[in-house]
């Protein structure tokens, strides 16, 4: 959704309509991450709520999932090109796996 905004990747459809197309596949994609990442978690609770990484990661996650189905999805319903709004989404996405590759290094 993000590189369609930007103009790139599905340039055929138009917003609005690969949104309600992709719905039910980035929702799940997101309750399978957070499932994933709620076992690994359970595995040693104590480690990651004292690491400031995971804290991070977590804070990003959280802006991430919250930005991308408000701002996203309204510029995505207004069938336009919003590079401004799909490039802060990525970058938000892009911070979370950063957030988790410094877990083990905190």
């Amino acid at each position: 959704m993000n590189f369609r905004l930007l103009g790139a990747g599905i340039i055929q459809s138009n917003p609005a309509k690969l949104w309600r197309e992709t719905l039910l596949l980035t929702l799940g994609g997101l309750a399978l991450a957070i499932f994933s990442g709620l076992l690994l978690f359970s595995i040693d609770p104590e480690m990651y709520y004292t690491n400031h990484a995971f804290r991070y990661k977590m804070v990003a996650l959280v802006a991430a999932i919250g930005f991308y189905y408000t701002m996203v999805r309204r510029a995505a319903a207004r069938d336009g090109n919003a590079p401004i709004i799909a490039s802060v989404s990525l970058g938000l996405w892009a911070l979370v796996p950063l957030g988790g590759i410094f877990i083990g290094y905190d």
